[in-house]
């Protein structure tokens, strides 16, 4: 049986060209491979050095060549990849962002772990764009409770210098205290504030990393195993006739 597919392990394939070394010095493949890794290597770290000196054009040429000693490498690796790096595809962040072996494995389970995964970092990669601008969004919208539904985001936003306001029944505070409701925490931040998405985006990414330990150990265990030959085999031969005496 073929071993998962390398494509997606951009990182430690394409960035750095580790798999393709590790595969060129196991010796399995062809001699071209070897070729292949010495141009990719070379064209790596000028794309490094190019992109430190802010050198667009080079970076951009060089990453060009990189990714075709990439797509040449897939092409002779793919699927015949070594334990150690069956491994280090496993551990790569990028493949599982992409859950991209999952998604070619010939297994039903494995191809729907693939999408949840997906899903599960579509919804998380929001919540962290999100949170990278949270000071802004606090600023603007922070005098609003924690916990209000968008609905009741109706008074505009909160302005500069706004500590609080009245809206009603109640306060509106910039920082409103979960242990108090109703009164003001000056000491609140944007990330306390959005503790809850904090915490979202945490617990799913720990299901996408559960999810994707299971399923990616589950096919490269599958994918070690023989397989029964489909060839149709030839009838057994008939047995001598033993001569009765």
């Amino acid at each position: 049986m073929s071993a998962p597919s390398i494509a997606g392990a951009l990182d430690y394939g394409l960035v750095v060209p580790l798999i393709g070394t590790i595969e060129a010095l196991s010796g399995r493949h062809s001699p071209v491979l070897m070729v292949v890794v010495a141009i990719h290597g070379g064209a790596a770290a000028v794309m490094w050095v190019a992109a430190a000196a802010a050198m667009v054009k080079t970076t951009l040429a060089a990453a060009a060549v990189a990714a075709a000693m990439w797509a040449a490498t897939v092409a002779i690796v793919e699927t015949t990849a070594t334990a150690p790096t069956v491994v280090l595809v496993g551990l790569s962040p990028v493949s599982f962002v992409l859950a991209w072996p999952l998604a070619l494995s010939p297994w039903r389970w494995h191809r729907t772990a693939a999408v949840g995964i997906r899903l599960v970092q579509v919804f998380a990669a929001g919540g962290a764009v999100f949170l990278v601008n949270a000071a802004t969004l606090h600023e603007a919208w922070g005098c609003y409770p924690p916990g209000s539904p968008m609905r009741a985001h109706d008074l505009g936003m909160c302005g500069s210098g706004v500590t609080s306001r009245q809206t009603g029944p109640g306060f509106v505070c910039r920082n409103n205290s979960r242990a108090a409701p109703g009164t003001c925490d000056p000491a609140g931040t944007p990330m306390q504030f959005y503790g809850d998405l904090i915490a979202f985006v945490v617990h799913a990414e720990l299901l996408a990393m559960v999810l994707w330990t299971m399923a990616y150990f589950d096919l490269a265990l599958e994918s070690s195993l023989p397989r029964p030959s489909t060839k149709p085999q030839p009838p057994p031969a008939a047995a001598a006739a033993v001569p009765f005496i």
